[in-house]
This record gives C-alpha cells, sequence and structure tokens, in this order.
C-alpha cells in the first residue's frame, strides 16, 4: 500500500504545481527547447520555468536527450499529459459559465 500511496503523492504534487500542465503540454505538442517551451507560455519567468523543468527533469516526467539537447516526455510524461487533457475536457463539458 505504501507504492500506491507514494504513487498519490507525486501524482498530487505535479497537480499542484503552478505551469507543470503548460509545460507538459507544450513539450507533447512539439515544443523540445527552453525558448520554444519559455515562448508557448504566457507569464512564466525564465526563472520559474527553470524550476519547473529541474523538477520535471528529478520526478521522471521529462528527459533531455544529451546529444541534441531536447526536452521530452517520458512514457510517465505522455500518461501525466494525458490525465491533464482529461481534467481539461471534464472541466469545458461540466464548468462552463453562462
Amino acid at each position: 500500500m505504501k507504492e500506491y500511496s507514494k504513487g498519490l503523492e507525486l501524482i498530487e504534487d505535479l497537480f499542484s504545481k503552478r505551469w507543470v500542465p503548460e509545460i507538459i503540454h507544450s513539450i507533447g505538442i512539439g515544443n523540445n527547447n527552453y525558448k520554444k517551451i519559455l515562448d508557448s507560455i504566457s507569464y512564466i519567468s525564465h526563472t520559474e520555468l527553470s524550476r519547473k523543468i529541474k523538477l520535471l527533469l528529478d520526478y521522471g516526467v521529462i528527459k533531455k536527450d544529451d546529444k541534441d539537447k531536447a526536452y521530452k516526455l517520458t512514457q510517465f510524461g505522455f500518461d501525466v499529459d494525458h490525465v491533464f487533457g482529461h481534467i481539461y475536457e471534464i472541466s469545458d463539458k461540466y464548468l462552463k459559465r453562462d
């Protein structure tokens, strides 16, 4: 049961961090270098993007290719991006404001 709890804590931590969904999505759609990621997200600072990139690398959500220095989603990252996508769909479907 401990591993299940650890997994939930990790996911909860990712979900609670500002900019994480946007960064994961940006990398997922092909923005694979720092500048492209930064340009794709309005209002995020260099400092905050650097912090979040480090966090995502540490958590194994993304990896950095040593050869071309590109950021890529790991399988875990693809799965997390997929979950975020479903959350956005549910939000659009049920939480629309008239």
